[in-house]
């Protein structure tokens, strides 16, 4: 492991904003999974199917898209903060390749937000399937599709806590570069889907 990426994941485990950001998108997801699991086969917009259905349970053991959200803006932060705190300078000089450095802030942003892609996924899973046991309806979906789904939201975390790095270091105002996060979620994904 080089010593770029041993510094980066050094930054990302002594901060408390990386396990703040943990935290509030395993608890986002822990809350999307329990009010949308509770309305399964009801009426509305915001409802999923019923949980005796194969689609229902799909739906039911999704992780909701604002925690990807959130693991992009863990990647913005990683490129912006230095910026934000000034310490680029200090960073840069120290090793002087730019290339390696942003590497190495990619590769622990994508290990962080694999970690917090897969701790989400658990969580919504046991939800899921806490609400299908708890309806005496069994369980349709295979072992290989609940890997399937886990393995998918730990993939997509990784890569868009990456994507936000290089987002985070194109776009040096830390604040800018978060409301487009959110923006493009919320605003342009919406309107576009």
């Amino acid at each position: 492991m080089s010593r770029s990426l041993r510094c980066e994941l050094l930054k990302l485990r002594t901060a408390r904003l990386p396990w703040g950001l943990f935290g509030i998108a395993v608890a986002l997801a822990g809350v999307h999974a329990a009010l949308f699991d509770s309305n399964a086969g009801g009426t509305g917009h915001t409802a999923i199917d019923s949980l005796a259905t194969q689609t229902g349970q799909s739906q039911a053991i999704t992780i909701p898209g604002e925690m990807l959200l959130f693991a992009t803006v863990l990647g913005v932060i990683v490129a912006s903060g230095e910026f934000r705190h000034g310490t680029a300078t200090n960073t840069y000089l120290a090793t002087p390749n730019r290339v390696r450095v942003l590497g190495a802030k990619a590769v622990a942003a994508a290990t962080v937000g694999a970690v917090l892609g897969l701790g989400s996924a658990a969580l919504t899973t046991a939800i899921g399937l806490s609400f299908t046991g708890a309806g005496g309806h069994n369980v349709l979906l295979s072992t290989a599709t609940i890997i399937r789904y886990a393995a998918g939201a730990t993939i997509a975390a990784a890569l868009l806590a990456a994507a936000g790095v290089g987002l985070g270091s194109l776009v040096r105002s830390q604040v800018a570069a978060i409301i487009a996060v959110f923006v493009w979620g919320f605003v342009i994904e919406q309107t576009i889907g």
